[in-house]
């Protein structure tokens, strides 16, 4: 169900509580689940809740997990939306398109929340299931694999977790130098604290970096973080 804006919009939301009202005697869990939805549209986050696990109460069917993942991840809250999205995943053992769609949710979140090792995992449990490179991994498993950086890629997740107390995010991208043609891949993260202390954590990163992985390979992978 898509809702769009412009005129006649509340009307248009009026007529689906309605129907999703009426429907609550057949089938009420696609009825709390609709509810739910349109209760993430209009951002009233409690009652989203409620209507969701609602319609889980009465059944846990792979459609109704993705859809409270789907209003909670436009509603930003990733964390519970990746997990309601891995149960739906699990559900659906038999049915591709639902199994398909709900790993293409959780590939986007797993990238947004800045879960490398799992948004990899996952974006190869894509490739095995539709044979193709899903299309937020496609650019970044093809340099990886060019230059041999999986395995270097895990180090430098576990290097930054280890000297980076408190590091969020850890968004990957790759980066091309438009003059040298050269390019790598950036760990983008956030980070509080002293900058003294995180200038201090910087340096003991690329003290284990240097001696952990090979040049050149070392020099495809590169942190940029931002103090906060």
């Amino acid at each position: 169900m898509k809702l769009q804006g412009g005129a006649g919009l509340e009307l248009e939301i009026k007529r689906i509580k309605r129907e999703a009202e009426k429907l609550i005697s057949v089938d009420p869990a696609a009825a709390f689940t609709t509810l739910g939805i349109i209760a993430c549209f209009e951002r009233k986050i409690s009652e989203m809740h409620q209507f969701h696990k609602n319609a889980l109460a009465l059944s846990n069917e792979a459609i109704h997990l993705a859809n409270y993942a789907i209003s909670l991840s436009a509603c930003g809250l990733l964390e519970e939306a990746l997990e309601y999205a891995k149960r739906a995943y699990d559900e659906c053992q038999s049915d591709l398109t639902r199994r398909r769609d709900a790993l293409d949710l959780i590939i986007d979140l797993t990238y947004q929340l800045g879960r490398l090792e799992e948004f990899f995992s996952y974006a190869d449990q894509w490739q095995r299931l539709t044979g193709k490179k899903h299309l937020r991994a496609a650019d970044l498993i093809d340099f990886s694999e060019k230059h041999g950086l999986r395995g270097h890629l895990a180090t430098a997740i576990r290097l930054l977790n280890d000297c980076f107390a408190g590091a969020r995010g850890g968004h990957l991208k790759l980066e091309h130098d438009p003059e040298t043609e050269e390019e790598w891949l950036v760990i983008e993260f956030e980070i509080g604290g002293k900058i003294e202390d995180i200038l201090n954590s910087y340096d003991h990163f690329t003290g284990l970096w240097i001696s952990s992985v090979p040049w050149p390979e070392r020099e495809k992978i590169r942190l940029s973080y931002i103090a906060v």
